[in-house]
């Protein structure tokens, strides 16, 4: 009986082989087809180009590389490759190993998104500069040191990523990029950004991350539309009190810095919900930071704050506060205030105690600490909310 039912098994387990290469088989034909009859509707100039750059790939371009099936920033989503004019408007040759481009690339003058990330590019392919059309540009991961001056006749571009390169500065013509509203350049070698970087009205994001900027113009807080700035781990070693220019402001990362202080307009910032000033040296918050009233996340770990604003109980849409590993001896009081506070890491500071305060705070799920409370009062609240806290001695 046992053999029947191996024997009946492996029938059935050939049988479902049988069908999985079908489906295979089914698909790969399908795929080529499309790639066919898509290329079948691309202009003679397009396909030329598109030819070109077979030759310098070394395979065919099919139709899914031609098409990228949704946006590359935002909600913005472009499903089709080709108008009903047979014009090629976006292009993703991400990961082939490309150092150049065809000069035939200057044909492809609808083109909207460009994508040339993990390459072998070593210079900014001037050619790109030509195609006036242009929205969405990523060429990050290569090895580009420099930009061209004429990047600036990109005047419909709104999205450029250009992290993980070898950049050592910007252009000045960067600023006539009028129309852009996201810039990325993470982990370049950026030691300044150019004056005229204000004249980017229309930025909404701008990341800087791992860079070695040690200071910021006064220009770039004149960008009154910025919502998220990210300027983590640079060598900067302040930030200027025009910060409170940024009054929409959402996102602002600043950690991994050389910050001995924040100036006090930093309550100007009363769009602000996520600020991370963690990795500084801090001694203090400012009291202004108790103005930014729609803050919900604050990280200020790895600093040497010896105090806190004693106002801090104002931030009463903070949901998570980390003050790990400071110098603190007491927390004020008013942080029971902050009733739905739900993460709060005390963890790596020299405490002597928690104000009684902190029992108002019912909506706790995570609580650390470096010191131990032996108290009945401590025990029934941890118990009585089921909080999750850990000692770190």
């Amino acid at each position: 009986m046992l053999e029947k039912r191996r024997k009946l098994g492996g029938k059935y387990l050939n049988l479902l082989n049988f069908i999985l290469n079908l489906f295979s088989f089914i698909f790969d034909l399908k795929r080529k087809k499309m790639g066919e009859f898509s290329m079948s509707l691309i202009s003679k100039n397009n396909l030329t180009v598109l030819k070109d750059i077979e030759q310098l790939i070394g395979k065919p371009i099919s139709v899914y590389d031609v098409k990228m099936p949704y946006a590359v920033t935002r909600n913005k989503k472009i499903p089709y490759a080709v108008t009903k004019d047979k014009k090629v408007v976006q292009l993703d040759l991400g990961g082939c190993r490309l150092s150049t481009l065809p000069e035939s690339i200057i044909n492809l003058k609808s083109i909207r998104s460009l994508l040339l990330r993990d390459n072998k590019f070593k210079i900014f392919p001037e050619a790109v500069t030509s195609l006036g059309s242009l929205r969405w540009i990523a060429i990050n991961s290569n090895e580009i040191r420099n930009i061209p001056e004429s990047i600036s006749k990109l005047k419909s571009l709104e999205w450029l990523s250009l992290d993980n390169n070898q950049l050592k500065s910007l252009p000045s013509t960067m600023g006539d990029l009028r129309s852009l509203e996201e810039l990325s350049l993470n982990y370049n070698q950026l030691k300044s950004l150019p004056m005229n970087i204000g004249n980017l009205k229309s930025l909404e994001e701008l990341s800087l991350t791992n860079n070695q900027l040690s200071s910021l113009p006064d220009t770039l807080f004149e960008l009154k539309f910025l919502k998220k700035l990210k300027i983590g781990d640079n060598s900067l070693k302040k930030i200027q009190k025009s910060i409170r220019n940024l009054t929409l402001l959402k996102e602002f990362h600043l950690d991994g810095n050389e910050l001995e202080n924040l100036p006090e307009s930093f309550g100007g910032l009363k769009s602000l919900k996520v600020l991370y000033v963690n990795k500084n040296l801090l001694q203090s918050l400012p009291d202004g930071l108790c103005n930014c009233l729609s803050l919900n996340r604050l990280d200020a770990s790895n600093n040497r704050l010896i105090e806190l604003p004693e106002n801090i109980g104002n931030l009463s849409n903070l949901w998570l506060l980390n003050l790990s590993r400071n110098n603190l001896r007491f927390i004020p009081k008013s942080i029971g205030k902050i009733l739905i506070l739900s993460e709060l890491d005390l963890s790596g500071n020299p405490l002597k105690d928690l104000p009684p305060s902190i029992y108002n705070l019912t909506n706790l799920i995570e609580l650390r600490l470096s010191i131990i409370i032996d108290t009945k009062e401590f025990e029934e609240w941890i118990n009585n909310q089921r909080l999750e806290c850990h000692i770190f001695i």
